[in-house]
């Protein structure tokens, strides 16, 4: 695209050219845009120069368009009127008032509280469109710092100085059963309890600190976890409890996910919780990302960590 013209040419000169184009007359047009009249004839004068052609023909006591005139006139509304929307929207942006966020998540952020928080910032700066990008947590810290991603909820919170962490509330851990294990007739039970069981864990790259925690926990129950099998998402551990694979973690969130043949049931302390956080840029302060920051604490101050009243 050319853009050879644009620093000939100032939006007053073709301004006073609509102008005098409405008004059929120079004197008219400058009363219109409140300017001296030399000032009109002489924008127009030195933009009929740059363009190399005439855009009026100076008849006595009035003015009319030349061709190129006409077809000057009847093009730039509409390119006003989108010039006018462009800057506006790219101060908009600045702001963070308009235009793309990007919005990097985990499965298990996207299966909790995110889609009403997504919900809540769409309602709130509806000039912004989201665009979600599932990712690991280790990619999703890698691409909030690196600017791939504007703002990221994740499993894990790396100290990373490019980043501002901001923690959003716990949720229990809880296991699911196949129906048929003995397990499954108490209404709550123990990691002691999982002792003898085959875990089906998830691999310890989609969250180390969760993974750790997991296995201190056995270990302080008195036991090392067995582990059979490492799956994600966790959509397919459970379908592999209800195949009789063994047992698998889940939020406590997440319980309706079982699926025929397989049971949840929580745990009781000590056990491992699924801690979630807010990912932005260091130093970001747009109204999105203050509209962001503002559902966290409701989230943290909410026992339901709801989002939505208020």
């Amino acid at each position: 695209m050319s853009y050879a013209y644009l620093g000939q040419v100032s939006l007053g000169a073709l301004r006073a050219v609509l102008a005098v184009a409405d008004a059929g007359s120079f004197r008219r047009a400058a009363e219109v845009l409140h300017v001296a009249q030399p000032s009109v004839s002489r924008k127009i004068a030195q933009l009929e120069d740059r363009l190399g052609c005439r855009l009026f023909e100076r008849n006595p006591g009035s003015v009319t368009l030349s061709t190129a005139g006409q077809l000057l006139v009847d093009r730039l509304p509409a390119l006003l009127t989108e010039l006018d929307q462009t800057l506006g929207d790219a101060g908009k942006a600045a702001l963070g008032l308009a235009g793309a966020i990007r919005v990097g998540f985990s499965e298990a952020a996207m299966s909790s509280f995110l889609p009403p928080l997504l919900r809540h910032v769409k309602r709130e700066c509806a000039g912004c469109e989201l665009e979600l990008i599932e990712a690991t947590s280790n990619e999703i810290a890698a691409g909030v710092a690196d600017n791939r991603m504007d703002v990221g909820f994740s499993l894990s919170a790396p100290d990373d100085p490019r980043l501002d962490r901001v923690a959003l509330p716990s949720e229990a851990v809880g296991v699911v059963l196949p129906d048929d294990h003995p397990l499954a007739l108490a209404e709550q039970l123990s990691l002691y309890d999982l002792r003898g069981e085959r875990f089906i864990l998830f691999p310890r790259h989609v969250n180390a600190r969760l993974y750790d925690r997991m296995i201190e926990c056995c270990m302080a129950s008195g036991f090392s976890p067995r582990i059979d099998h490492q799956v994600t998402p966790r959509s397919r551990a459970i379908a592999m409890v209800a195949a009789g694979e063994g047992i698998a973690t889940i939020s406590a969130r997440l319980q309706h996910q079982c699926v025929p043949g397989t049971v949840y049931r929580p745990l009781a302390p000590p056990a491992p919780s699924i801690e979630f956080t807010m990912l932005l840029r260091a130093g970001t302060d747009t109204h999105w990302s203050r509209v962001m920051r503002d559902c966290a604490v409701r989230l943290g101050s909410s026992p339901t960590g709801a989002v939505e009243a208020g």
